[in-house]
């Protein structure tokens, strides 16, 4: 194959669908992996005006904002509500957070901090259908040499590992976040199923037992 029609096939393949994420970076980078579930390639903003650059200037079908931070909530008043796209707030009712407010703000749906990979990735597939977007929706996907799934286990080469429902969205959290330390107080705050007022040997003792499993995790760990 020449490399000019090389690059006519690139031309006419189609771009995967895109979701334009604000939200602090552990999680951002947790969202934009879950979102690779549903074909999505992810975009993540800076602040407001970043937000809203990409919104206008990129082809984004959805818009994921961290309603419990002030850019977040600021950001969900100036593009939520009667879109084009789909707006998702992310909200931690541990902090008092109102789903309701949200949803008055302009999102079209909602999704509590922590929740499980499988949760967000079926309520963004669903929000998309509403608004007539198709996603290809997969359970498995590639991550640093694993096959993560949304089942709740991981492959590692041929060997499949059962994982509960906490160890998965731990797992997911770190392998978002292999190039950089997560922080225990990330690990409180995004991981489903471990508590808020876990102390830190608690929370060393989860990420000891997912690294038992696996014979090593992605990325590190530090207050």
């Amino acid at each position: 194959m020449s490399v000019h029609k090389a690059k006519a096939r690139r031309r006419t393949t189609p771009a995967p669908p895109l979701a334009v994420v604000l939200a602090r970076r552990e999680l951002a980078a947790l969202i934009s992996l879950v979102l690779g579930h549903c074909g999505l390639e992810t975009l993540v903003a800076n602040d407001v005006a970043d937000a809203q650059a990409l919104v206008d200037t990129e082809r984004a079908c959805l818009v994921i904002l961290d309603a419990g931070h002030d850019a977040g909530r600021a950001a969900l008043l100036e593009l939520g509500g009667g879109r084009a796209y789909a707006t998702l707030a992310l909200v931690e009712l541990d902090r008092r957070e109102s789903s309701f407010t949200a949803f008055t703000q302009g999102a079209d749906d909602v999704v509590r901090v922590p929740f499980t990979p499988d949760e967000l990735a079926i309520r963004v597939a669903q929000v998309l259908r509403r608004i007539g977007q198709p996603t290809s929706f997969v359970r498995n996907i590639l991550r640093g040499g694993l096959e993560l799934s949304l089942d709740e286990y991981v492959l590692v080469g041929s060997r499949m590992i059962p994982l509960g429902a906490a160890q998965n969205s731990l797992l997911y959290l770190l392998a978002a976040n292999a190039e950089r330390h997560v922080r225990r107080a990330d690990i409180r705050e995004l991981v489903w199923g471990i508590e808020r007022s876990a102390d830190d040997k608690g929370v060393d003792q989860a990420v000891g037992q997912l690294r038992r499993s696996l014979g090593g995790l992605p990325g590190g760990v530090t207050r």
